[in-house]
């Protein structure tokens, strides 16, 4: 059977630029009680309300009420106040429930619009925009352009006007410079990606048809907030993936996009990521709705499409659910919409979640 959902460690914050999100974002969540480290092909879990087992996978968010059953394994759990728990034999989540410093999104993503679908003929920016970012030194990262044999990047701000020319044609990346002006807290910047062939303006950013694509450096002392927690994950997990991950839906929850994006990608090219963390869908659909809240569509459906598969493949009928409602999303196609929809809420039913199920048809009418 199957089970999975992206959970999110807590920090409450108030950002000015990203208040509303994240009082959305707020709504959108449920207290989480603990978060697996460590599972099995054979684990499975049961929530609330729900009458079938599912999977139980690496990065899956535990709630008050899911039943565990190990099925002669074991399964880490790490619990909300960062003690470890071992499941041995099937039982409630053992995690005291007092505390809840981390979150799952249940269904709706806060923020997301839908929206043009990015021209691939044009090197939009994907990262930063439309978040906070935690370093005045950000990856920037944009879509590459086939016949391009060299990019222009700019980015812009009160008292910013820096820009440099990269001469490769397979370059769609680079981190801001230390010597280049200093970005400023709480002012907002902007990217230009300009693709060029020969010297001559193939296509630019600024051509892609969105809303504000703006990023912030967050403030010292939001950031001093956020911190203690990240370093008290890494003092308490051994495995660097699994604390990578843990970081970045730290990020999310704190409208830090572009941090979460990067420790992401970051993770799934090291040489410490385990294969547990590579066959997991929660990376994948964590990767999604990133993309999905900053509006770059098309790395969406490719990570939800991933992720879909992943779920697939383990017979995780949640992460299916969640993945198909992902896609369902983004598409203006009615008729594959409809599809999708369909095929989610049947993913539901068939673990009788009654709740999810009535929600996904409500939503997709």
């Amino acid at each position: 059977m199957r089970r999975i959902i992206p959970i999110i460690a807590v920090v409450v914050l108030t950002i000015t630029p990203w208040k509303s999100l994240a009082q959305q974002q707020a709504n959108d969540y449920s207290s989480m009680q603990g978060f697996v480290l460590q599972s099995s092909t054979t684990a499975q879990v049961r929530r609330s309300g729900w009458t079938e087992f599912t999977h139980l996978s690496l990065g899956a968010g535990l709630q008050d009420g899911d039943l565990l059953d190990p099925k002669g394994d074991s399964i880490v759990v790490i619990c909300a106040d960062l003690s470890k728990q071992v499941v041995t034999s099937i039982s409630p989540v053992p995690c005291p429930k007092d505390r809840a410093i981390i979150t799952q999104n249940q269904m709706a993503l806060a923020g997301w619009q839908r929206g043009p679908v990015p021209d691939p003929t044009i090197p939009y920016l994907i990262s930063p925009r439309k978040t906070l970012i935690t370093s005045s030194t950000p990856m920037i990262l944009w879509n590459p352009v086939d016949e391009a044999d060299s990019y222009q990047v700019i980015v812009r701000g009160e008292g910013v006007e820096w820009s440099i020319t990269i001469e490769a044609a397979d370059t769609h990346g680079l981190m801001y410079p230390q010597d280049a002006p200093h970005l400023q807290a709480d002012v907002p910047y902007t990217v230009e990606i300009v693709a060029m062939a020969q010297g001559s303006i193939l296509s630019s950013s600024a051509n892609e048809e969105a809303p504000d694509t703006s990023f912030y450096v967050i403030a010292t002392d939001q950031l001093a907030q956020i911190q203690p927690l990240l370093d008290k994950v890494h003092s308490q997990i051994t495995s660097q993936s699994i604390a990578n991950l843990i970081d970045a839906q730290v990020y999310i929850q704190n409208g830090l996009y572009a941090d979460a994006l990067e420790v992401l990608l970051n993770t799934q090219v090291s040489t410490v990521t385990t294969s547990d963390f590579l066959v997991s869908p929660i990376p994948q659909l964590v990767l999604g709705n990133i993309y999905m809240s900053t509006g770059v569509q098309l790395e969406a459906e490719g990570a939800y499409g991933s992720a879909l598969k992943l779920a697939q493949d383990a017979d995780d009928l949640e992460s299916e659910a969640l993945a198909l409602t992902g896609l369902a999303r983004l598409t203006s196609n009615t008729d594959r919409r409809d599809k999708l929809a369909a095929q989610a809420v049947e993913a539901w039913n068939e673990l009788g979640a009654a709740a999810q199920s009535e929600a996904t048809a409500k939503e997709f009418n």
